[in-house]
């Protein structure tokens, strides 16, 4: 299966009367509007009748892939709340990376670092194997014969306090919360938080992935590592400092 995407449609504003016929499940497509005053590499995405039903994200990974790997997607419609469309989209040919969310997330590792670090997992397993078929060198068996007799001498400790006392209980240290990002923090991001707001939910700054500023709106995409399994991580979109998308994979 090619990469899968699944993204918010910028779509407020646009024809009512085909949001309201779009359902779960629908094919939509795209279409390059090159000829857009405001910006050239704008992705509409037009239903089965040739409405407009708004716009991919002017930052988002599969609007460079549509651009500078001209990759093709089929989409579906995944859901639809009014006026907000998520639509599900997979990449013709070429490997995938299963997202969630308001924006794509990139692939946490690759296929080959994942090939040479079990390589070289079983190399040490088998040195490790190694060693205890053979067992210690004369040097390391001198050692440890020294070290025996040097037990045997030493008299064992005497208590010295006949009277010992009672340690005093150490409160246990207040939690911190981890830069990085948890699936409850996750849910707790809404639209139309400022990036700030975001920070002291999550606890830390996002790595700055893009920037850009079209038509009087600043956009920002922000990534966090994420609490939970291999490659977990989240991204958020902010247009004028206000939370517009977001999206993670693997958090817990």
């Amino acid at each position: 299966m090619g990469q899968e995407y699944r993204v918010e449609l910028v779509s407020r504003g646009f024809d009512a009367q085909a949001l309201a016929d779009l359902r779960q499940g629908d094919r939509v497509r795209f279409r390059h509007l090159k000829d857009h005053p405001d910006d050239p590499r704008s992705i509409a995405v037009i239903d089965a009748q040739d409405r407009r039903l708004g716009y991919l994200p002017a930052v988002h990974p599969m609007v460079d892939d549509m651009h500078d790997r001209q990759q093709p997607f089929d989409a579906t419609v995944a859901s639809v709340d009014g006026d907000t469309v998520v639509v599900d989209a997979v990449a013709r040919d070429g490997a995938g990376v299963a997202t969630m969310g308001g924006a794509a997330v990139a692939p946490a590792k690759k296929r080959g670092c994942l090939f040479w670090g079990l390589v070289a997992g079983g190399v040490l397993v088998g040195l490790a194997v190694l060693v205890a078929i053979v067992g210690p060198s004369a040097e390391q068996r001198t050692q440890i014969a020294d070290g025996n007799a040097a037990d045997q001498a030493s008299p064992p400790d005497e208590d010295v306090a006949e009277n010992p006392q009672p340690a005093e209980p150490v409160a246990p240290p207040e939690p911190v919360n981890s830069p990085e990002m948890s699936a409850a923090e996750f849910a707790s991001l809404r639209s139309g938080m400022s990036y700030s707001e975001a920070v002291a939910i999550i606890g830390g700054p996002g790595e700055l992935m893009s920037e850009s500023d079209i038509a009087g709106y600043n956009t920002r995409m922000y990534q966090w590592d994420g609490e939970g399994g291999f490659g977990a991580n989240a991204n958020a979109m902010f247009q004028n400092d206000e939370l517009v998308n977001k999206a993670q994979f693997g958090l817990e």
